[in-house]
Protein backbone atom coordinates (compact mmCIF):
# COMPACT_ATOMS: atom_id res chain seq x y z
CA UNK A 1 0.00 0.00 0.00
CA UNK A 2 2.49 2.62 0.71
CA UNK A 3 4.50 2.30 -2.78
CA UNK A 4 1.22 3.20 -4.80
CA UNK A 5 0.05 5.47 -2.54
CA UNK A 6 3.30 7.48 -2.83
CA UNK A 7 3.63 6.73 -6.44
CA UNK A 8 0.34 8.46 -7.22
CA UNK A 9 1.45 11.52 -4.69
CA UNK A 10 5.11 11.44 -6.68
CA UNK A 11 3.28 11.01 -10.26
CA UNK A 12 0.60 14.21 -9.05
CA UNK A 13 0.93 17.42 -11.52
CA UNK A 14 0.07 19.12 -7.92
CA UNK A 15 2.64 20.14 -5.32
CA UNK A 16 2.60 18.84 -1.63
CA UNK A 17 1.22 22.09 -0.25
CA UNK A 18 -1.90 21.80 -2.66
CA UNK A 19 -4.37 22.61 -0.51
CA UNK A 20 -6.80 19.84 1.15
CA UNK A 21 -9.48 20.56 -1.12
CA UNK A 22 -8.05 19.73 -4.23
CA UNK A 23 -6.32 16.82 -4.43
CA UNK A 24 -6.13 15.56 -0.68
CA UNK A 25 -9.58 14.46 -0.88
CA UNK A 26 -9.48 12.13 -4.13
CA UNK A 27 -6.03 10.58 -2.92
CA UNK A 28 -7.75 9.84 0.16
CA UNK A 29 -10.31 8.47 -0.99
CA UNK A 30 -8.50 6.68 -3.35
CA UNK A 31 -6.18 4.61 -0.41
CA UNK A 32 -9.03 4.95 2.79
CA UNK A 33 -11.98 4.04 0.66
CA UNK A 34 -15.39 4.27 3.10
CA UNK A 35 -13.27 4.97 6.25
CA UNK A 36 -13.58 8.33 7.62
CA UNK A 37 -11.08 9.42 10.26
CA UNK A 38 -11.66 10.84 13.14
CA UNK A 39 -11.03 14.91 13.22
CA UNK A 40 -7.79 14.65 15.28
CA UNK A 41 -6.36 12.14 12.81
CA UNK A 42 -7.38 13.82 9.88
CA UNK A 43 -5.71 16.87 10.75
CA UNK A 44 -2.44 14.91 11.54
CA UNK A 45 -2.56 13.87 7.82
CA UNK A 46 -3.59 16.71 6.48
CA UNK A 47 -0.74 18.63 8.05
CA UNK A 48 1.97 16.00 7.02
CA UNK A 49 0.51 16.25 3.65
CA UNK A 50 0.83 19.95 3.64
CA UNK A 51 4.45 19.74 5.52
CA UNK A 52 5.43 17.52 2.66
CA UNK A 53 6.04 14.56 4.94
CA UNK A 54 5.03 12.11 2.31
CA UNK A 55 6.56 8.82 4.25
CA UNK A 56 4.57 10.46 7.69
CA UNK A 57 1.46 10.87 5.68
CA UNK A 58 1.66 7.17 4.15
CA UNK A 59 2.50 5.91 8.02
CA UNK A 60 -0.72 7.30 9.51
CA UNK A 61 -2.99 6.52 6.63
CA UNK A 62 -1.69 3.27 7.45
CA UNK A 63 -2.34 2.85 10.64
CA UNK A 64 -5.69 4.41 10.15
CA UNK A 65 -7.03 1.28 7.92
CA UNK A 66 -5.45 -0.77 10.40
CA UNK A 67 -7.14 -0.17 12.92
CA UNK A 68 -10.44 -0.03 10.88
CA UNK A 69 -9.74 -3.51 9.90
CA UNK A 70 -8.86 -5.06 13.55
CA UNK A 71 -12.07 -3.00 15.13
CA UNK A 72 -14.59 -5.72 16.21
CA UNK A 73 -17.97 -5.83 14.92
CA UNK A 74 -20.78 -7.67 16.92
CA UNK A 75 -23.58 -9.14 14.84
CA UNK A 76 -26.59 -10.59 16.97
CA UNK A 77 -29.15 -13.21 15.23
CA UNK A 78 -32.17 -14.22 16.50
CA UNK A 79 -35.75 -15.68 15.81
CA UNK A 80 -37.93 -17.57 17.13
CA UNK A 81 -37.13 -22.15 17.92
CA UNK A 82 -37.71 -23.47 14.84
CA UNK A 83 -36.54 -21.14 12.61
CA UNK A 84 -33.22 -22.28 11.60
CA UNK A 85 -30.89 -20.39 13.94
CA UNK A 86 -27.90 -22.67 14.17
CA UNK A 87 -28.02 -24.27 11.13
CA UNK A 88 -27.77 -20.56 9.50
CA UNK A 89 -25.38 -19.79 11.63
CA UNK A 90 -22.79 -22.52 10.85
CA UNK A 91 -23.91 -22.08 7.13
CA UNK A 92 -22.53 -18.44 7.60
CA UNK A 93 -19.55 -19.79 9.23
CA UNK A 94 -18.80 -22.17 6.81
CA UNK A 95 -18.34 -25.22 8.56
CA UNK A 96 -20.57 -28.40 9.03
CA UNK A 97 -23.33 -29.17 11.56
CA UNK A 98 -21.02 -32.12 12.93
CA UNK A 99 -17.92 -30.47 12.99
CA UNK A 100 -16.70 -29.83 16.59
CA UNK A 101 -16.97 -25.86 16.57
CA UNK A 102 -20.45 -26.07 14.79
CA UNK A 103 -23.61 -24.42 16.99
CA UNK A 104 -25.85 -27.58 17.93
CA UNK A 105 -28.51 -27.80 15.46
CA UNK A 106 -31.64 -29.39 16.36
CA UNK A 107 -31.60 -27.69 19.98
CA UNK A 108 -35.00 -26.57 21.36
CA UNK A 109 -34.05 -23.38 22.82
CA UNK A 110 -35.31 -23.06 27.05
CA UNK A 111 -32.89 -20.96 28.59
CA UNK A 112 -32.13 -16.65 28.26
CA UNK A 113 -28.19 -18.04 27.67
CA UNK A 114 -26.20 -16.25 24.66
CA UNK A 115 -23.85 -17.46 22.68
CA UNK A 116 -21.30 -16.24 20.40
CA UNK A 117 -19.46 -17.77 17.35
CA UNK A 118 -16.39 -16.51 15.86
CA UNK A 119 -15.85 -17.04 11.98
CA UNK A 120 -12.42 -17.41 9.70
CA UNK A 121 -14.82 -15.93 6.85
CA UNK A 122 -15.24 -12.80 8.84
CA UNK A 123 -12.07 -11.86 11.30
CA UNK A 124 -12.87 -10.07 13.90
CA UNK A 125 -17.01 -10.66 13.89
CA UNK A 126 -18.74 -12.43 16.30
CA UNK A 127 -21.97 -13.73 16.11
CA UNK A 128 -24.37 -13.94 18.67
CA UNK A 129 -27.49 -16.24 19.32
CA UNK A 130 -29.94 -14.68 21.01
CA UNK A 131 -32.64 -16.70 22.09
CA UNK A 132 -36.07 -15.23 20.22
CA UNK A 133 -38.69 -13.33 22.58
CA UNK A 134 -40.77 -16.51 22.55
CA UNK A 135 -38.22 -18.20 25.28
CA UNK A 136 -39.65 -15.49 27.31
CA UNK A 137 -42.62 -13.93 29.25
CA UNK A 138 -40.70 -10.49 30.10
CA UNK A 139 -41.13 -7.52 28.55
CA UNK A 140 -39.38 -6.50 25.12
CA UNK A 141 -38.19 -3.54 27.00
CA UNK A 142 -36.61 -5.96 29.37
CA UNK A 143 -35.66 -8.49 26.61
CA UNK A 144 -33.70 -5.67 24.81
CA UNK A 145 -31.76 -4.93 28.28
CA UNK A 146 -30.79 -8.77 29.03
CA UNK A 147 -29.84 -9.28 25.43
CA UNK A 148 -27.38 -6.32 25.41
CA UNK A 149 -28.98 -4.92 21.96
CA UNK A 150 -27.12 -1.71 22.58
CA UNK A 151 -23.69 -3.50 21.99
CA UNK A 152 -24.95 -5.09 18.68
CA UNK A 153 -23.71 -3.06 15.62
CA UNK A 154 -26.07 -5.10 13.10
CA UNK A 155 -29.26 -7.68 13.72
CA UNK A 156 -30.00 -10.50 11.68
CA UNK A 157 -33.54 -11.55 12.46
CA UNK A 158 -34.66 -15.08 11.41
CA UNK A 159 -37.71 -16.43 9.91
CA UNK A 160 -39.33 -18.92 8.67
CA UNK A 161 -42.62 -20.44 7.99
CA UNK A 162 -44.77 -17.08 8.83
CA UNK A 163 -42.98 -13.34 9.90
CA UNK A 164 -45.05 -13.61 13.47
CA UNK A 165 -45.44 -10.70 15.48
CA UNK A 166 -42.20 -11.86 17.50
CA UNK A 167 -40.37 -11.24 14.29
CA UNK A 168 -42.45 -7.82 13.72
CA UNK A 169 -41.47 -6.68 17.43
CA UNK A 170 -38.16 -7.17 17.59
CA UNK A 171 -37.39 -5.67 14.04
CA UNK A 172 -39.37 -2.52 14.19
CA UNK A 173 -37.40 -2.40 18.12
CA UNK A 174 -34.21 -2.30 15.84
CA UNK A 175 -35.43 0.19 13.69
CA UNK A 176 -36.29 2.69 16.17
CA UNK A 177 -32.76 2.07 17.79
CA UNK A 178 -31.23 3.24 14.18
CA UNK A 179 -29.63 -0.02 13.97
CA UNK A 180 -28.97 -1.82 11.04
CA UNK A 181 -31.00 -5.52 10.24
CA UNK A 182 -31.78 -7.87 7.63
CA UNK A 183 -34.56 -10.20 7.62
CA UNK A 184 -33.57 -13.25 6.86
CA UNK A 185 -35.91 -16.29 5.46
CA UNK A 186 -34.42 -19.51 5.94
CA UNK A 187 -35.29 -23.10 4.59
CA UNK A 188 -36.71 -21.86 1.15
CA UNK A 189 -35.66 -25.12 -0.04
CA UNK A 190 -38.23 -26.60 2.13
CA UNK A 191 -40.71 -23.82 0.68
CA UNK A 192 -39.70 -24.87 -2.77
CA UNK A 193 -40.63 -28.32 -2.26
CA UNK A 194 -43.76 -28.03 -0.58
CA UNK A 195 -45.30 -24.96 -3.06
CA UNK A 196 -46.90 -25.18 -6.34
CA UNK A 197 -45.18 -21.78 -7.24
CA UNK A 198 -42.54 -20.99 -8.70
CA UNK A 199 -39.57 -19.86 -7.60
CA UNK A 200 -39.55 -16.18 -8.67
CA UNK A 201 -43.85 -16.19 -7.71
CA UNK A 202 -43.08 -17.77 -3.95
CA UNK A 203 -40.36 -15.39 -3.59
CA UNK A 204 -42.46 -12.28 -4.27
CA UNK A 205 -44.62 -14.01 -2.10
CA UNK A 206 -42.91 -14.27 0.71
CA UNK A 207 -41.52 -11.01 0.23
CA UNK A 208 -45.13 -9.63 0.40
CA UNK A 209 -45.97 -11.53 3.90
CA UNK A 210 -43.43 -9.64 5.29
CA UNK A 211 -43.62 -6.47 3.76
CA UNK A 212 -47.20 -5.64 2.59
CA UNK A 213 -49.11 -6.03 6.43
CA UNK A 214 -50.57 -2.90 7.50
CA UNK A 215 -49.82 -3.77 10.96
CA UNK A 216 -46.10 -3.52 9.75
CA UNK A 217 -45.02 -0.57 8.91
CA UNK A 218 -41.56 0.52 9.13
CA UNK A 219 -39.37 3.33 9.13
CA UNK A 220 -37.00 2.34 7.08
CA UNK A 221 -38.05 -0.77 4.76
CA UNK A 222 -36.19 -3.79 5.79
CA UNK A 223 -33.17 -5.44 3.62
CA UNK A 224 -34.83 -9.29 2.85
CA UNK A 225 -32.73 -11.91 2.18
CA UNK A 226 -34.08 -15.58 1.41
CA UNK A 227 -32.02 -18.19 1.65
CA UNK A 228 -31.26 -21.97 1.88
CA UNK A 229 -29.02 -22.99 4.82
CA UNK A 230 -28.34 -26.56 3.34
CA UNK A 231 -27.11 -24.94 0.09
CA UNK A 232 -25.25 -21.34 0.89
CA UNK A 233 -24.45 -21.33 -2.61
CA UNK A 234 -27.95 -21.06 -3.64
CA UNK A 235 -30.89 -17.97 -3.73
CA UNK A 236 -30.04 -15.13 -1.73
CA UNK A 237 -27.15 -16.47 0.22
CA UNK A 238 -24.55 -15.17 -1.68
CA UNK A 239 -25.87 -11.39 -1.76
CA UNK A 240 -26.27 -11.92 1.83
CA UNK A 241 -22.65 -12.30 2.23
CA UNK A 242 -21.21 -9.80 -0.23
CA UNK A 243 -23.84 -7.57 1.69
CA UNK A 244 -22.54 -8.27 5.18
CA UNK A 245 -18.90 -7.85 4.15
CA UNK A 246 -19.39 -4.08 2.79
CA UNK A 247 -21.81 -3.31 5.84
CA UNK A 248 -19.09 -4.49 8.15
CA UNK A 249 -16.91 -2.64 6.36
CA UNK A 250 -18.57 0.46 6.87
CA UNK A 251 -19.49 -0.50 10.32
CA UNK A 252 -15.66 -0.40 11.20
CA UNK A 253 -14.82 2.81 9.31
CA UNK A 254 -17.40 4.82 10.59
CA UNK A 255 -18.36 3.68 13.82
CA UNK A 256 -14.83 3.93 15.69
CA UNK A 257 -13.22 6.91 13.89
CA UNK A 258 -16.59 9.00 13.70
CA UNK A 259 -17.08 8.86 17.03
CA UNK A 260 -13.37 8.77 18.32
CA UNK A 261 -12.74 11.38 20.91
CA UNK A 262 -9.13 14.03 19.86
CA UNK A 263 -5.91 13.07 21.49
Amino acid sequence: MVTPLLTDMEESPLSPHTPLSASFPSVMKHHLGSCIPAEAEALRIEKTWTDGKLPEMVSLVTETVRTASCTPVNVAVMGDSGNGMFSFINALRGIGHKEEAAAPTGVVRTTLTRASYSSSHFPNVLLWDLPGTGATTQSLENYQQEMQFSLCDLFIVIASEEFSMNHLRLAKTIDCMGKKFYIVWTKLDRDLNTSALREGELQQNIRGNILENPQKEWVCEPSIFLVSSLDPSLHDFPKLQNTLQKDFTNLRCHGPFLNASPS
